[in-house]
């Protein structure tokens, strides 16, 4: 396999990746109250469910920022390669 073709196929895992990340941490937050909870007896089960939303957000916060920066990362990459072989062209 190309190099370059397994550097595209890395990138668009990890971009896939990245943007199922975010789009299940969007469902997790659409369910997401501001709110203070005063008394826990009367709200006593949406404040778990809200602590319970929050568990998971903090859960995935690594994850999304480990996928976000590998794919930054590899981005710039390869963009670097393509001006690199492009100016390689242009000179001669």
């Amino acid at each position: 396999m190309n190099t370059m073709t397994l550097l595209w196929t890395i990138w668009a895992f990890l971009f896939l990746s990245t943007t199922a990340l975010m789009v299940y941490r969007g469902l997790l937050t659409r369910g997401e109250e501001d709110q203070i909870f005063l008394d826990e007896n009367i709200l006593g089960e949406e404040k778990r469910r809200q602590d319970d939303i929050q568990r998971r957000i903090q859960y995935l916060k690594p994850f999304v920022a480990f996928a976000s920066g590998t794919t930054i990362a590899l981005s710039a990459a390869l963009l670097g390669i393509y001006v690199v072989n492009a100016i390689q062209v242009l000179r001669g």
